[in-house]
């Protein structure tokens, strides 16, 4: 009876910066997968051929022992030839690397590049692991395994479900993938997709929306006072005894209208320190890597992204720590 299966595909998103200790490192578990399975592949052939072959000889009794041992070198002769055909023999590991100038470089492992200088200046865009065993022309199972990193994401895919090389090699992938993402650059990069120039205009817009409320609630409050005067004066009409009253309602009125704080007010929410800050906030968290490998010059790409990691870090949290010491600290 066949136990629980779990879905062996998975689609990560970055970024992913890997440099090449954590390439390296994939490689080989890539590697210990294959040999095991290809380990497997070859013992069960082994055993699918031996089976065929004491079958062969129980059949061939009345044979001499001089016929029988000819028979013997034949029948060995064709099975060493049998267990190189096509189907048995179609197994293959492969790792493709992509540059930005659209080419690419296939190889059996990562481990091959270390030593290819035609790469050094070339910066690699994503990769792509193959492994196809042909163990499922014994167990009607092809092991096929693929993981790919482009763009922003890094997908597993491990079939059969139900083989256990298959559900082992997909754990490991999985747990590799995990221990290489950074937190801070996925929160950085969830920002980064949320906040773009689109959302940049709309906080804009509601910042001059709230600032002009402000301004026509500030002239509500100034005339709010002038009005039961206007009324009065439309009543009694303007004569020659309150001339001087009438003036005076005109000019409040007007510089209601016109009050000092009302330029103040707008002002002072356009240039606030944290209508400013958000807007930076914005503008850097469009600034963040992708996927990066530490293939060739994406080396030194690593290098520069976790240099601006730590400017992002001085930049936003050093304010945060210094505005939360001085509300709460210097002045509670």
């Amino acid at each position: 009876m066949m136990g629980r299966l779990y879905s062996t595909k998975r689609r990560i998103n970055g970024p992913w910066l890997l440099d090449e200790k954590a390439l390296l490192e994939l490689d080989k578990i890539i590697s210990e997968q294959w040999e095991k399975v290809e380990g497997k592949r070859i013992e069960l052939l082994q055993i699918q051929l031996e089976k065929r072959r004491q079958e062969e000889l129980k059949a061939r009794v009345q044979d001499t022992p001089e016929e029988k041992k000819k028979f013997k070198k034949k029948l060995d002769e064709y099975l060493a030839e049998y267990s190189k055909q096509s189907q048995y023999s179609q197994s293959k590991k492969l790792v493709e690397v992509y540059f930005s100038d659209n080419s690419r470089i296939v190889r059996t492992g990562l481990e091959e590049l270390k030593s290819e200088r035609s790469i050094i200046d070339c910066v690699p865009v994503g990769l792509n692991f193959s492994l196809n065993s042909a163990i499922g022309s014994i167990e009607n199972s092809d092991f096929n395994c693929s993981l790919s990193i482009d763009e922003n994401y890094l997908e597993i895919d491990v079939k059969p479900e139900e083989l256990k090389e298959a559900q082992e090699t997909y754990v490991r992938l999985l747990k590799w993938a995990e221990n290489q993402q950074s937190p801070v650059w996925k929160i950085w990069n969830t920002l980064g997709r949320l906040t773009n120039p689109f959302y940049i205009g709309i906080l804009i817009f509601l910042v001059i929306i709230v600032a002009a409320i402000r301004y026509t609630y500030s002239i509500y409050q100034n005339i709010s006072n002038i009005i039961p005067k206007i009324q009065q004066l439309l009543s009694d009409g303007v004569t020659q005894n309150n001339m001087s009253e009438a003036i005076g309602v005109l000019l409040a009125l007007v510089a209601a209208f016109f009050p000092n704080t009302a330029t103040t007010t707008i002002l002072s929410w356009l240039t606030s320190r944290y209508l400013v800050f958000g807007i930076l906030i914005i503008a850097i968290s469009q600034v963040h890597p992708k996927t990066v490998l530490g293939i060739g010059k994406g080396s030194q790409h690593i290098r520069l992204w976790n240099i601006w990691q730590y400017i992002v870090v001085a930049i936003v949290v050093l304010p945060i720590i210094q505005e939360i010491i001085s509300r709460f600290v210097i002045h509670p």
